[in-house]
């Protein structure tokens, strides 16, 4: 059976007041392509049925979006503890930062929505993260107003502003957070990074 990967799903309440959870496309569709099987995990109670399912997955995914839970802080500590592969993306990314003792600010010039290729990544070749892609420098979209100011996690990867990019810890089987949106990049190091994470499973 191909790997079943879950996506924290995030709630939006409409103009309509009518309230959603939804997952993006984009990551879905990543999903897909590198061979995973995609599930929306609603966090709604958060019960221990909830994290007994998280355990059983292949994967997690904390998706994007513009406020963090403390049902989603849970989450990040209950994967990091029973080794469940975590994929942090942007917001998912600072959610796991703040879960080991990080901080956020308020940044400029990193938002820029519709455009692929935005700023440079320098990375530690002393990472999992560099494992996967053998590179230590990457170009990377941007789309986000807030950043990490620090945490306990490794900071792996940084811009060439020195905003936090990648956060990880490399004792995990997959632990690692990205600032930028690798799901709406297709290039080699975005489609790496998803075929890893998704087959990470079977690489043990």
């Amino acid at each position: 059976m191909n790997p079943i990967i879950g996506i924290i799903g995030k709630e939006e309440t409409l103009p309509s007041q009518n309230k959603i959870i939804y997952s993006y496309e984009e990551i879905i569709k990543k999903i897909i392509t590198s061979g995973g099987i995609p599930i929306q995990i609603n966090l709604i109670g958060n019960t221990i049925e909830t994290k007994e399912l998280i355990k059983k997955l292949n994967g997690i995914i904390l998706q994007g979006g513009y406020d963090y839970t403390k049902e989603e802080i849970e989450i990040v500590k209950y994967a990091y503890n029973e080794d469940v592969p975590l994929l942090g993306i942007c917001l998912g990314m600072q959610t796991m930062g703040v879960a080991f003792g990080g901080t956020l600010k308020k940044i400029k010039n990193h938002n820029i929505p519709n455009k692929d290729k935005i700023h440079e990544v320098i990375i530690s070749k002393q990472s999992k993260i560099y494992e996967i892609i053998k590179k230590e420098k990457i170009i990377v979209n941007s789309r986000h107003n807030y950043a990490l100011k620090n945490t306990n996690l490794d900071i792996t990867g940084i811009s060439t502003d020195n905003i936090i990019e990648i956060i990880e810890d490399k004792t995990k089987k997959f632990f690692i957070g990205v600032q930028w949106h690798p799901e709406s990049l297709e290039d080699e190091d975005s489609k790496k990074i998803f075929a890893y994470f998704v087959n990470i499973e079977k690489k043990r």
